[in-house]
């Protein structure tokens, strides 16, 4: 085992040679190379979000780079290597200026037998102090931690776990955030996309209207039917105003991620209507790859890996400990000149043993284990949780692409239902309100296909969250 403490001086001219290629080259550690974005890499992105390119992909990215719980994580990283560098602390030796000052009175004093009476002197003895009035001592201490039978090693094993268990939070945070930004944003395309039916339906209504006075001025309709249409189109106009208040509202919650002003956003794309499902063996597949590689999974199984570290900290904390001291510097006290500061130094070894701490180690031994008990446990349960995610998010993206062939067909139906109901009601064989009763069914069969379009993505995208394959993000293939 090489100590710093001995390599010190041999390895000075090394490290100051590499800590310059390091500033020069300007590479960071690893760890933090794997969190950190460049700078300028963040300032592109942050600035690559114009008004008119929100597409999701984008949106993806800037929420991804900007957002302020991320760089919160991030700083958690950075702390977490930061115990790392603590922990490695422990290798290394303690240097420490000691400066103290002592007033005694009386001296210790010793009889010199034989010598010359003098005053208060009786029987030939002359009285010589030993140590002076005032004390001085200034030195330089160096303490080198020779061996600590794994403490020190424990102690960084369990930091380097916490960091790794950090990282993991971030990808959690990262997928999460992600998954809310894509329905942020398709939610508010559905909002635009219900809006759009809603205009189109007063628009035929409008058109109706316009059929029903003519009628009337023919004398075929009576002013009964003049107001069931104006009620239709009051209807309709309310609940265009109420899709219209819940796009600001869609608009404002993505503007909240994208850290913009809801009125400067315009997104570009659409619902896509995906007409691929998974199978069975697929679902099986992405089951067994998420109990490995999904976000929430790889944090339970640091957790785990930390709070046994902890055991091992634990078992450890009342190891003995060997080290090397070595001082320095100046006092004063030596027989020859008591009050004269001389240069001194001394080298010594220390061994401390524990021999009984009020059972602290065993209680801290039962701590440990407890958290490795429940750190198993809940490994065990998100793993479940996951699996059954895994399955019902497949699930219903499979009932959601069946829903979307149904309503392809409803669509079709209502389309030419509505067309006949026009031409019928120009030519008189039906009335009114079978006419608007046909239009309105159009309209609802258009809205339940736009729903089940936002469904089928979202489906999509939640398949992919539920086996932790959302990130790297890639809008999904039909």
């Amino acid at each position: 085992m090489t100590f710093p403490f001995f390599s010190f001086l041999k390895t000075s001219a090394g490290l100051l040679v590499l800590a310059v290629v390091s500033l020069v080259l300007g590479e960071p550690t690893e760890s933090r190379a794997q969190q950190r974005v460049p700078a300028q890499a963040r300032s592109a992105g942050a600035t690559s979000v114009t008004a008119d390119s929100l597409t999701i992909e984008r949106v993806v990215d800037h929420v991804l780079e900007t957002y302020p719980s991320i760089a919160a994580s991030r700083k958690g990283v950075d702390a977490a290597e930061a115990r790392v560098g603590q922990a490695r602390s422990g290798y290394w030796p303690r240097v420490e200026a000691v400066g103290t000052y002592r007033r005694q009175d009386p001296v210790p004093e010793i009889s010199v037998p034989g010598a010359p009476s003098g005053p208060n002197q009786p029987g030939g003895e002359r009285t010589v102090g030993i140590q002076p009035n005032n004390l001085y001592d200034g030195h330089l201490q160096v303490r080198q931690t020779l061996y600590d039978f794994g403490r020190t090693r424990a102690r960084v094993d369990q930091a380097r776990a916490g960091r790794r268990a950090a990282e993991r939070r971030v990808d959690t945070e990262r997928s999460d955030l992600a998954f809310q930004a894509i329905e942020a944003y398709y939610t508010t395309f559905l909002a635009d996309a219900q809006a759009r039916v809603q205009r189109r339906q007063i628009e035929q209504l409008e058109q109706t209207l316009e059929v029903v006075r003519r009628r009337q001025e023919a004398g075929a309709v009576t002013e009964f039917e003049i107001q069931s249409t104006l009620s239709r189109l009051s209807q309709a106009r309310s609940r265009l105003t109420r899709l219209q208040s819940q796009r600001k509202s869609q608009e404002a919650e993505l503007g909240r991620l994208l850290g913009r002003a809801p009125g400067e956003l315009a997104l570009s794309g659409t619902l896509d209507s995906l007409t691929t499902t998974s199978s069975p063996d697929e679902v099986d597949a992405l089951a067994d790859s998420a109990l490995l590689q999904h976000p929430s999974v790889r944090v339970a199984q640091a957790r785990l890996q930390t709070t046994r570290r902890q055991v091992q900290v634990a078992d450890q904390s009342d190891a003995p400990t060997l080290a090397l001291t070595a001082e320095g510097g100046v006092k004063n006290g030596y027989p020859d000149d008591l009050n004269e500061p001389r240069l001194n130094q001394a080298v010594g070894l220390s061994l401390r043993v524990p021999l009984f701490e009020g059972f602290a180690t065993e209680r801290r031994m039962e701590e440990a284990e407890a958290e490795v008990q429940a750190a198993q446990a809940r490994l065990t349960d998100v793993r479940r949780q996951v699996g059954t995610r895994v399955v019902q998010a497949a699930s219903d993206l499979r009932a959601r692409l069946d829903q979307l062939e149904a309503t392809k067909t409803r669509l079709e139906q209502a389309r030419t239902a509505a067309q006949l109901a026009r031409t019928r009601y120009e030519a008189g064989t039906i009335t009114n309100l079978e006419l608007l009763e046909a239009e309105t069914e159009l309209r609802r069969a258009r809205l339940a296909q736009t729903e089940v379009q936002y469904e089928v993505v979202m489906g999509r995208y939640a398949l992919r969250r539920a086996a932790g394959t959302l990130l790297p993000f890639e809008t999904p293939a039909p």
